[in-house]
């Protein structure tokens, strides 16, 4: 098989492992997830991550890799179920600091019930030293990407 094959069949597996852990995270636990979507559930983590100080939209997005109206859309639904809350920046009428509301300081409980057990669905079998070396050379390529 040459580089090129190689390259396109590496890419198809690790699209193909993604979309199943989507599939499965959506799949296992919709219910729990209140109708939410998979981009929403990532909103909340990137919100979470940034608990107590909160974060702009802006920031949001490009953490997100996505687009701002992209960001907006997600966060207004979350703001809309009563998952988010914006509060104003002193000095900046345009902006917003986005933060949790209790209602998904309690939820982020349930969230990471559900992305633990597909992690330990997928990883079924897999010996921790494998599980590290993946892990590590994902961040790699996390960090690759983001250099580029």
């Amino acid at each position: 098989m040459g580089d090129s094959a190689k390259n396109i069949s590496t890419w198809k597996l690790l699209f193909d492992v993604v979309r199943k852990i989507r599939n499965r995270v959506a799949d296992d636990d919709g219910r729990k997830m209140e109708g939410h979507t998979i981009a929403q559930a990532r909103t909340f983590e990137v919100i979470m991550e940034h608990y107590p100080e909160g974060i702009l939209l802006k920031d949001l997005a490009r953490e997100r890799g996505i687009t701002a109206s992209s960001a907006s859309l997600s966060v207004a639904s979350l703001v809309e179920s009563g998952m988010v809350k914006r509060e104003a920046v002193q000095g900046d009428r345009r902006a917003a600091r986005l933060l949790p509301t209790e209602k998904m300081l309690r939820k982020i409980g349930v969230i990471d019930v559900i992305t633990g057990k597909v992690s330990e669905s997928a990883f079924a079998g897999v010996p921790a030293q494998d599980r590290a070396t993946c892990l590590r050379v994902l961040q790699k390529m996390k960090e690759n990407l983001s250099a580029a």
